[in-house]
């Protein structure tokens, strides 16, 4: 089983090399003492500081693809502040880790500071669903929802610092030790429909599920035998069940 399962994470993984490419464009990326800026769109700014210098070009479990046609952008430093503009947004970083008294980004609706509150965030999603009952139920299991990409604030992060990295041979690796911080920020206001499909373009894109995938689910947590799973199939069958997926839930193993 677990050869099955290391072949197809090798097998998804090269599906997304195949199409994607994690290396950014030299061009899209300015570097500035300990910080490394790329412009991956004229909204979306990917913001790194490691203590030793050493950057991450791999994909991550989540960031597949970097290699973006460069936006149209200008760099300066002056006095010790190195400043990005696109036609959308204007960068301001005076060096060091990444704090609110050194990296600011302003956008049509207002600025963004690393810490500020992500009131106005839609949230995006959650491990696991079962036994929750709306949000009232997600509450008392304290299941909170993540961060998602769209937000009432006009801009979100998605923070890649501590997720996990594919390697060259498709498998999977923990980030290298050491402080460091890897942030995308979105600043796209109210514009939630180009919010999204840049994400995609980076993230790569999300599948339809399969037809069978909507219809009767049967899932029951039970410690069953192997003869009871199929003698509920074949009674299934017999009584004109129309079930499209079964859930083989405990001691599937």
């Amino acid at each position: 089983m677990k050869k099955c399962l290391s072949l197809l994470l090798v097998l998804f993984s090269l599906s997304l090399f195949a199409q994607n490419n994690p290396v950014a464009s030299p061009d899209a990326v300015v570097k500035f003492e300990n910080a490394r800026f790329t412009i991956l769109t004229d909204r979306l700014i990917r913001m790194e500081w490691a203590e030793d210098g050493v950057f991450e070009d791999r994909a991550s479990l989540a960031i597949v693809n970097r290699n973006l046609p460069v936006p149209k952008f200008t760099k300066s430093v002056k006095d010790g502040v190195l400043t990005i503009k696109t036609d959308k947004v204007s960068l301001s970083y005076k060096g060091g880790r990444f704090a609110p008294e050194n990296l600011s980004i302003e956008f049509g609706m207002g600025a963004w500071r690393p810490g500020m509150n992500a009131s106005g965030n839609l949230k995006g999603t959650t491990r696991t669903l079962d036994g929750c009952k709306g949000f009232e139920q997600l509450s008392y299991r304290e299941k909170e929802l993540e961060d998602g990409i769209i937000s009432r604030d006009g801009w979100a992060v998605v923070d890649e610092s501590e997720r996990h990295l594919f390697t060259e041979d498709g498998w999977v690796a923990e980030r290298p030790s050491g402080d460091r911080i890897d942030w995308y920020l979105f600043a796209y206001g109210h514009d939630y429909t180009d919010a999204l499909g840049d994400f995609v373009k980076v993230a790569g894109h999300i599948s339809l599920p399969p037809k069978w995938t909507l219809g009767y689910w049967w899932s029951r947590y039970w410690i069953f035998t192997d003869d009871e799973i199929l003698d509920l199939g074949r009674e299934m069958k017999k009584h004109g069940v129309p079930m499209d997926v079964m859930v083989v839930d405990m001691d599937w193993h």
